[in-house]
């Protein structure tokens, strides 16, 4: 039996199906949890608020 592209198509289009479920497959199979970093992580023992203004409820509805 002779090659058609009419088959052809037909295979194209099978194989991005599978490669469409592949991918959603690998997706939902993947960890729900963040991929763990070597960097170190930074030191937040200290907080810098010099650059944090405070505003209070009370200052809220004083300026509304």
């Amino acid at each position: 039996m002779g090659d058609t592209k009419r088959g052809r198509e037909r295979k194209g289009q099978k194989k991005r199906e599978q490669r469409i479920r592949q991918e959603i497959d690998e997706t939902l199979d993947a960890a729900d949890e963040p991929p763990v970093s070597d960097a170190e992580s930074p030191d937040v023992t200290e907080t810098d608020l010099e650059n944090v203004s405070i505003v209070t409820t009370e200052d809220e509805e004083e300026a509304a």
